[in-house]
């Protein structure tokens, strides 16, 4: 999958969700050179082109950690990152955030 959507060596531990309906696949965060990011992108299956969607800056975007999951939903296209839950502190934060047209929040 990594040589057919043509992302880096150095990008690693990223989640990734596919969106059947839409010809698209979904990557959210991952480790690259050391840092941990939070940018969310689309990859056009059509086009075979990537698409920056958030760079992960607004307040309501999941911190830069390890997410546990990235999930799409099949009934409206949300994407779901279900952050926190990878290491072994049990204090650590773990939150479901959500992303749909262009706009992040948390789910109580």
């Amino acid at each position: 999958l990594a040589h057919l959507l043509r992302l880096n060596d150095e990008w690693r531990d990223a989640r990734i969700a596919v969106d059947p309906h839409g010809r698209a696949v979904y990557l959210f965060g991952g480790e690259q050179d050391g840092v941990w990011r939070n940018d969310l992108w689309r990859y056009d299956l059509s086009t075979q082109s990537w698409a920056l969607l958030d760079e992960g800056s607004s307040v309501e975007a999941p911190h830069e950690a390890p997410a546990g999951a990235l999930l799409i939903s099949p009934v409206d296209g949300t994407l779901h990152v279900v952050a926190g839950g990878a290491s072994q502190n049990p204090n650590e934060q773990r939150a479901l955030y959500s992303y749909r047209l262009g706009r992040w929040w948390v789910n109580p």
